[in-house]
């Protein structure tokens, strides 16, 4: 562990882990009061809150793709080192106990990824 970049490169790592972690945590309502029981309910429920994870995950990526390409829209300069830590693991916008409306009409338009990841010259 004597190596910089090494002792960098896993330090950035964990940090995504623990930053996932936290996420998952805040989402998981009741903590662990919840997850006491019998191990085929802790299994349901562990993937119950894996699954809303992914979900408030796309939500988040959908999200940050339309911004970006709003900006590169508006001509404003985005640094790729920016670009570079955006996580889609973001919780300050979510209403926790809010009501969400699922119509499933509605259709979203295609995700637009080589917007979100061009860099200006």
């Amino acid at each position: 562990m004597a190596e910089p970049a090494l002792k960098q490169h896993i330090r950035t790592e964990t940090t995504k882990v623990e930053a996932y972690h936290h996420f998952t945590d805040w989402l998981a309502f009741g903590g662990p009061i919840l997850w006491k029981g019998e191990p085929p309910e802790q299994e349901k429920r562990t993937k119950w809150w894996e699954l809303v994870a992914n979900a408030v995950i796309l939500h988040n990526v959908v999200d940050m793709t339309n911004i970006r390409a709003t900006s590169q829209h508006e001509d404003v300069e985005v640094i790729p080192e920016v670009v570079r830590r955006l996580s889609p693991c973001l919780i300050e916008h979510i209403k926790y106990l809010g009501q969400y409306v699922l119509d499933i009409d509605v259709q979203p338009e295609p995700l637009q990824l080589k917007l979100l990841f061009a860099t200006t010259s």
